[in-house]
């Protein structure tokens, strides 16, 4: 059990200060949660407890994802680990920790990590992540949206008939199980300043 605290303290650590660590500590801590919980997904209390879930939802929601492929791959993986356990569901939903991928996908500061296969393999765990996670499908159809209206800025302002594509998308998503949505506006207008 000491051991156990010792490991959960270390890994809490590398989560919280994920940026000095890098993406490749970033990546190991946070890969350790999500086994354990796929192992035995009761063991999310005592996660929860050490403050684990916490301090990964705070990493990259208010830090931001560490620039760095292993980093962005392990957020989905982790995300749907934690959405085992209604608590972590919760947590998930009140961060908007899906929110945390749009500089990913629209910024400069992530080129180099997506290039190649690495876009489609990202592209197919967040697709993974919303498939076993229903009530992350409105907000995660909200970011989804979010980034294409901040690419189509980004490209040359987005014309009327676009904006009018998004909303028709928003609008054809099922509403997640139990009522659980995203609880955000899918048309909101982004700006490509600021991230």
């Amino acid at each position: 059990e000491e051991d156990a605290a010792k490991l959960y303290s270390a890994i809490k650590q590398m989560l919280t200060h994920s940026q000095a660590f890098g993406g490749g500590l970033f990546a190991l801590a946070a890969s350790v949660v999500a086994d354990l919980i796929h192992h035995d997904p009761l063991i999310y209390k005592t996660l929860n407890d050490a403050g684990l879930p916490d301090a990964f939802l705070d990493s990259i929601c208010r830090r931001g994802i560490v620039p760095q492929i292993e980093a962005v791959a392990i957020v989905p993986t982790t995300l749907g680990a934690l959405c085992l356990n209604a608590d972590g569901i919760a947590k998930v939903q009140q961060s908007r920790a899906l929110e945390a991928l749009i500089p990913v996908f629209t910024t400069r500061t992530y080129l180099r990590t997506l290039q190649g296969d690495q876009s489609a393999s990202l592209g197919t765990s967040l697709d993974e992540l919303l498939r076993h996670s229903p009530q992350l499908r409105p907000i995660g159809v909200e970011v989804f949206l979010k980034i294409l209206r901040r690419l189509s800025i980004l490209g040359g302002r987005p014309n009327a008939e676009f904006e009018q594509s998004l909303r028709d998308a928003a609008a054809d998503v099922p509403s997640a199980p139990g009522g659980g949505g995203g609880g955000g506006d899918a048309t909101a207008t982004t700006t490509a300043a600021g991230e």
